[in-house]
């Protein structure tokens, strides 16, 4: 997996791109806890490049949801792919971490609610 970031409209944007995974989270875990240490506490996960995500991976979203949101954070998912915000919704972690397909200025994401797709409620 490689990890870039890129600041954007208000937000550090993590682009994710191959697979991640219980051989890959620590390197998500350590490139998101700089991003925090250094004082950012606005983060999209930019995901649409993102091939596969185990259970761990989803695990990481809540465990970062949870480190952001204590320091009056926000993440949010940006762009999942259909199959990743079925698993998601699947496992209820949609209702913690928005997911959405643009971000807007510094007030928030453009599209509050999930992505929706064939047999992904909205």
């Amino acid at each position: 997996m490689t990890i870039t970031d890129r600041p954007q409209a208000g937000w550090i944007v993590m682009h994710l791109t191959g697979e991640l995974y219980y051989g890959t989270v620590e390197l998500f875990w350590d490139h998101l806890q700089a991003l925090l240490a250094s004082g950012l506490r606005r983060i999209a996960l930019e995901l649409s490049a993102l091939t596969f995500c185990d259970s761990s991976g989803m695990a990481c979203f809540i465990r970062a949801h949870r480190a952001i949101r204590p320091a009056g954070g926000q993440l949010i998912l940006l762009r999942p792919t259909v199959y990743l915000q079925r698993r998601l919704t699947i496992a209820g972690l949609d209702a913690f971490v928005p997911s959405v397909q643009e971000l807007s200025g510094p007030e928030g994401p453009t599209e509050p609610e999930a992505l929706a797709g064939p047999g992904v409620p909205a």
